[in-house]
């Protein structure tokens, strides 16, 4: 039992993730159901842009924040002026570029532009609150902060299944969840945590690093986002929200883990690094992927098998086979970077930047050129991933 309790207390903050990923995953069997193909392909393109804004939201300055930033104590964080402001800048940039493109490009899609700019607003903004908690160790909330949208989102789903309802009301209700929580998250940091701006870092270091954290999480949005950039720009709405269905059903749960082995294995590698910790943690990524795999593939047979759902899984098998694959390098490439991140210096994030900067632009440029199949985009991405993962193995071990 002390040992059952021991586990738990160390995982107990992979709760919110794993109800977030049961929320999304049920959400997304859900629309497809009661959506048309093309209400369900606007639904496909609104979840994406929520998830794009989320991870590029501030441009990598939520990166700059914790390597800067210290926790002397609970609740009180010291940080840099300098990087507060520069996180503030990007939170301003992303959410006034972000609105107007997407208010512009999707407007069946999305909102009218006052409620595209605090929706924006809200999922970028969301970014930063999570790592303030992060930083002040409050993983549970932070998680729970992360995901509470997807709760919302669920709720909704099986409203609208049992209720009729069009797409306008339900985009409109799934924007005021966003908005409310995230305000609620503000109000709840700025009256727990203090913060003091009185760490010193040069102008010059803190350009640096932040265009550094840039180019590495404008690499990571790309090569997490370009399959779908590619099919959206070369098929029609309702395939988009066939592979949005397929990417959701078999990748979103590795994304989950990945994202979690992330969030823990970074902090823990900051406070004690060891090879034989970085092995063991790489040996639970594999056999995660492997049981991960296992699952998806024996509920999609049984989904199948017993006519649950209408989506034929039979017609992607390729697509599948090989979105599983990509999870699984996925998954293992989250705890080498994690490792990475904690040791790089400067020098070393510049090797890495340019030389994964440079394969992602050339494999993604002949994929948009050259690609004529969903499974030749999806096997480009996967290059790109094990590429990524390979580049930062290398370098770790000159830093060990």
């Amino acid at each position: 039992m002390r040992k059952f309790l021991n586990l738990f207390k160390s995982h107990y903050s992979f709760i919110p993730i794993i109800f977030g990923a049961g929320a999304l995953f049920l959400s997304n069997i859900l629309a497809k159901e009661f959506f048309s193909p093309q209400d369900y392909g606007y639904y496909s393109i609104l979840i994406t842009y929520f998830s794009i804004v989320f991870l590029f939201g501030i441009f990598g300055g939520e990166q700059l924040f914790i390597r800067i930033s210290e926790r002397p104590e609970p609740h009180l964080i010291e940080t840099s002026r300098k990087v507060m402001g520069l996180v503030l800048g990007a939170l301003l940039v992303s959410t006034v570029a972000g609105s107007v493109f997407f208010w512009m490009n999707y407007r069946e899609a999305g909102f009218s532009l006052p409620i595209a700019v605090l929706v924006t607003l809200s999922m970028a903004l969301l970014l930063f609150l999570v790592n303030i908690l992060r930083l002040d160790g409050q993983f549970f909330f932070a998680q729970a902060a992360a995901n509470f949208w997807k709760v919302m989102l669920v709720l909704i789903s099986l409203a609208f299944l049992f209720f009729s309802g069009d797409w306008y009301v339900f985009k409109i209700l799934l924007a005021a969840s966003v908005i409310i929580s995230v305000a609620a998250v503000s109000i709840y940091i700025a009256r727990r945590i203090k913060f003091s701006l009185t760490k010193k870092i040069s102008t010059n270091e803190l350009v640096q690093l932040a265009f550094h954290f840039f180019i590495a999480i404008s690499g990571f949005t790309l090569i997490t986002f370009a399959d779908r950039v590619l099919i959206e720009q070369k098929y029609s709405v309702e395939e988009f929200g066939n592979f949005f269905y397929l990417s959701n059903f078999f990748l979103a749960p590795f994304s989950i883990v990945q994202n979690y082995f992330g969030f823990k294995q970074l902090i823990a590698f900051k406070t004690d690094y060891n090879k034989l910790r970085v092995r063991r943690y790489l040996l639970q990524s594999i056999l995660s992927g492997l049981g991960i795999g296992t699952i998806l593939i024996s509920m999609c047979w049984t989904l199948s098998q017993f006519n649950i759902v209408t989506f034929r899984f039979l017609d992607y098998i390729p697509a599948i086979l090989l979105l599983l694959l990509t999870g699984l390098v996925r998954l293992y490439s989250s705890t080498v970077l994690s490792a990475f991140e904690a040791r790089t210096t400067l020098a070393t994030l510049k090797q890495a930047n340019f030389f994964i900067a440079v394969a992602t632009v050339l494999l993604f440029t002949m994929l948009y050129c050259l690609a004529e199949s969903i499974e030749s985009i999806l096997a480009g991405i996967l290059a790109i991933w094990i590429i990524r993962c390979i580049i930062h193995q290398i370098l770790l071990r000159k830093l060990n």
